[in-house]
Formats: C-alpha cells, structure tokens, sequence
C-alpha cells in the first residue's frame, strides 16, 4: 500500500471508535463506553493540535504555533471541567472549528486536496457520532 493509502487507511480506522463507542454508550448505556469515548475524542483533538505545532514550526507561522499552544490549553481545560454530555457536544464543535480554521490559515494551504476530503470525512464522522450520542443521552435524561 502506498502512502496515501496509509494516510486513509489510518483515517478511516480512528474512526471506527468514534462511531463504535458512541453506539456502545448509547445502546447499552455501558458507562465504561462512555468514558473511553470521551478520552478518545480528547486525545485525538490534543493529537490535532500537536500537527499545528508541527505544520507551524515547518512553515515558519508563529500564529499557528501560539494557537496550537492555546487550543491545546482551551481542549484540556474543557476536558477537565466539563461532564462527559457536554464534553461530547462541545468536542463535536471542536472538531469542526479545527477544520474551518485549518481551511483558512495559509499553514494549511498546502495540504493536498484528497487530505481536505479526508479530514472532511472525518470531521464529519466524528462530530456526527458525538453531537447524536449527546443528543441521545441528553433528551433521555441519561
């Protein structure tokens, strides 16, 4: 497998827990589901923005490395303080500010367009599996 098939591959298998965890939670109301969901999201938005430091220090931006410090700062604080409900809808929006704002930084501009599509894909899945299972579990009074 090439390296863009590596790159998608991986993608698409870090969202298999997103999708399957928030079934689990849901379905079963398995606490233990919930909890690791909600560490798993934290982890992978905390993964996301550990690249802006990387893609600011290649690209020489200091405004992407301060942001990567800052977002890294606001996602652990949110994860510390907030119940797992709420962490689930406020991740969700995480998750897609990341990528609205990776698709107007210049840092970003160079990512190649089947990336974009993929990130998209993601961004999609995940936040779409977290904001249905806080809908769930909000409106069933879990």
């Amino acid at each position: 497998m090439n390296t863009i098939g590596w790159i998608k591959g991986l993608g698409y298998a870090g969202l298999i827990p997103f999708a399957l965890l928030a079934f689990l939670s849901g379905y079963t109301l398995e606490p233990l589901a919930l909890q690791v969901l909600v560490v798993y999201s934290f982890g992978i938005l905390i993964f996301l923005t550990g690249s802006w430091w990387g893609i600011g220090l290649l690209r020489q931006q200091a405004f992407v490395l301060v942001m990567s410090n800052l977002l890294f700062l606001v996602v652990t604080g949110l994860f510390l303080w907030l119940s797992a409900t709420v962490w689930l809808l406020v991740s969700a929006f995480l998750f897609l500010g990341l990528y609205v704002m990776e698709g107007r930084l210049s840092a970003f501009a160079r990512q190649p367009a089947y990336y974009r599509k993929l990130r998209f894909h993601l961004t999609v899945g995940v936040a779409t599996s977290q904001l249905g299972l806080a809908l769930w579990l909000l409106v069933g009074g879990y």
